[in-house]
């Protein structure tokens, strides 16, 4: 029986210093010992709710379900309601260069529709981001032969 370690490193995050935090984390590992993937494929993006993909969905509907279906408690929903929609995109903002939610124009620090967020929306995004992060370390694995 041959004994393998495998270190793997899922990090759901897109914006470029956490991408570049989770790369710095693995620098001196042994070459074959750690994958990273990121950013994911496409593909996924596509699978995601339609908030999702517009890009604002910082601490908005999509995000806020995902806390609803694991851990209800962590979310204020009184506070939740009471805030407006927000359309900015928060993946323009990045690519655009801006690194802070003030330079965004996030002074609450959300875009999105917290107002909207649902226990079952969460627990259909979490099946999806599953699915996603299963196959993702399966073709990973694969692509090592």
């Amino acid at each position: 029986v041959e004994v393998v370690e495998l270190e793997a490193v899922l990090a759901g995050v897109g914006e470029p210093a956490q991408d570049a935090a989770v790369r710095a984390a693995l620098d001196g590992l042994p070459s074959g010992r750690a994958s990273i993937a990121c950013p994911l494929s496409r593909r996924w993006g596509r699978t995601l709710s339609a908030e999702y993909k517009s890009g604002a969905c910082h601490a908005g509907q999509y995000e806020t379900s995902l806390v609803l279906a694991v851990e209800p408690g962590l979310v204020d929903e009184r506070a939740a309601h009471g805030l407006p929609a927000s359309t900015l995109s928060l993946s323009e903002g990045i690519a655009a260069g801006k690194t802070t939610f003030k330079a965004l124009g996030m002074d609450q620090a959300y875009t999105g529709s917290p107002a909207k967020a649902t226990r079952e929306e969460g627990a259909e995004m979490l099946e999806r981001l599953a699915t996603m992060i299963v196959r993702e370390v399966v073709e990973g694995l694969e692509s090592l032969g």
